[in-house]
């Protein structure tokens, strides 16, 4: 018998698997294993980690396990909750793992591997540190000592902004596991946090209910701001009594069309998703613009004859599906002029005149969708100089359209989800966004 088909029990009950078996594993030789045995028919294997060897301890404790795709996130946090379980909630996709502490049902405290999670990270994002400040203080930081800690006996930070800082990074870890599809995850039963990690008391159904809104508002502001480095321009005034939101209020007063997302972050302190958040309501009300270093290239297939065109096929496709519901109205002359009347100024410019059809979409109308964005773009202020940067003005009008157009296929969709039955409507919606990712990504 080859050496190659042997399992071997190391000390501590660590297995070691044959050489052929850890290659169909895409695992290194030498990787070794716990078990986790789990009734009388079945064991789990779970590889030992040499960055964290607590796991070790942890194993026995094991209470489930399972793949992420194949249980909702929500069900997870909520059984827990339920049941007043503490322990550790693991989430691992690839190199990626995230833990979740509970005490009582209850979110105590998270931890995560990924560099974007790391509070050093965090810190100079929100601007409390520029990137040479925190690069020197973690040259003259000694071994063993936190950075938090560090900061705050050095004056770098104050034990309320370092506070406030290690809950938004528990918050932001917890919030970034919503969008997760593959991995596994494990839940070890038991006090397992560390007694020198602050802990916070999290309201674990106000977690489910942010993380879910995150995760249905992130796919329409991802659409107008697809990164963090797009650059905001003021194009319009703020109104006299200030934005609904103080956040907008902060974030508008920072626009200086050189800033981008990113510098908006460091410069109000704000988190990415309250950033986001704020320049996407600005954008709806038609007083900023966003545009995209990296989309600033113009080809045909960019044009915005070719953007009309590609829009108009998925148009057609939920318009024919509206018709088969009994909807067709949404799309007739009434219908969509009184979704019209309902957007910005801009955008009811860009569509005045413009009418749709079940058998051709906008392909009619195309004519007076580009003159109209042809008047659009004669103007002056803020915005005429922008275009008059190299390749901008181009960029500009397809942005604007894309926006309109972008606006145009929401309404449809939520029409459409309100008229056919649930397993229906989402099944048929998800096709269409994914097809739209598509069509932004090839344009972009």
């Amino acid at each position: 018998m080859s050496d190659d088909t042997y399992l071997e029990i190391q000390s501590g009950g660590l297995l070691k698997l044959p050489p052929q078996v850890l290659r169909q594993m895409r695992a290194p030789v030498g990787t070794r294993f716990g078990l986790i045995p789990a009734g009388e028919n079945l064991a789990i294997l779970f590889r030992d980690n040499e960055s964290a060897p607590e796991m070790r301890a942890w194993l026995p404790h094991c209470t489930f396990v399972g793949l992420i795709g194949s249980f909702g996130i929500a069900d997870l946090f909520s059984t827990i909750n339920m049941s007043q379980k503490s322990g550790v909630l693991v989430f691992e996709s690839g190199p990626v793992s995230k833990r979740v502490f509970f005490d009582h049902g209850e979110v105590v405290f998270s931890e995560s591997n990924d560099p974007e999670h790391r509070l050093g990270e965090l810190l100079v994002k929100r601007g409390k540190l520029s990137r040479q400040q925190l690069d020197a203080i973690v040259g003259e930081k000694h071994a063993g000592v936190r950075l938090g800690a560090f900061l705050v006996q050095r004056g770098h930070l104050t034990a309320k902004d370092l506070y406030e800082t290690v809950r938004h990074q528990v918050e932001e870890i917890i919030y970034s596991i919503f969008p997760m599809s593959s991995g596994c995850f494990y839940f070890f039963e038991g006090g397992f946090l560390a007694e020198d990690l602050s802990q916070f008391r999290l309201n674990t159904q106000n977690i489910l209910m942010e993380g879910y809104r995150r995760l249905d508002e992130w796919g329409l502001m991802r659409e107008k701001i697809p990164h963090d480095g797009v650059v905001l321009h003021v194009s319009g005034d703020a109104p006299d009594t200030g934005f609904e939101s103080p956040h907008m209020d902060k974030v508008f007063r920072l626009i200086d069309g050189k800033r981008s997302v990113r510098e908006l972050m460091r410069g109000s302190g704000l988190g990415e998703f309250d950033v986001t958040r704020a320049i996407y309501d600005l954008l709806r009300r038609g007083v900023v613009e966003a545009i995209d270093p990296k989309a600033v290239k113009d080809d045909k297939t960019k044009s915005l004859d070719a953007v009309i065109e590609a829009y108009n096929r998925l148009f057609l496709v939920v318009a024919q599906a509206l018709d088969r519901a009994g909807r067709a109205d949404a799309v007739g002359v009434q219908g969509l002029e009184d979704f019209v009347q309902g957007l910005d100024e801009r955008a009811r410019k860009i569509l005045e005149g413009v009418q749709f059809d079940l058998q051709h979409g906008f392909a009619a109308a195309q004519a007076r969708l580009l003159a109209n964005m042809e008047k659009l773009s004669v103007g002056s202020g803020a915005r005429s100089k922008v275009t008059k940067i190299a390749g901008l003005g181009d960029m500009f009008k397809r942005q604007q359209l894309q926006g309109v157009l972008d606006e145009v296929l929401n309404y449809l969709l939520f029409t459409l989800k309100n008229a056919l039955p649930p397993d229906q409507a989402d099944t048929f919606i998800q096709k269409v966004r994914a097809a739209h990712r598509r069509l932004r990504e090839t344009r972009s």
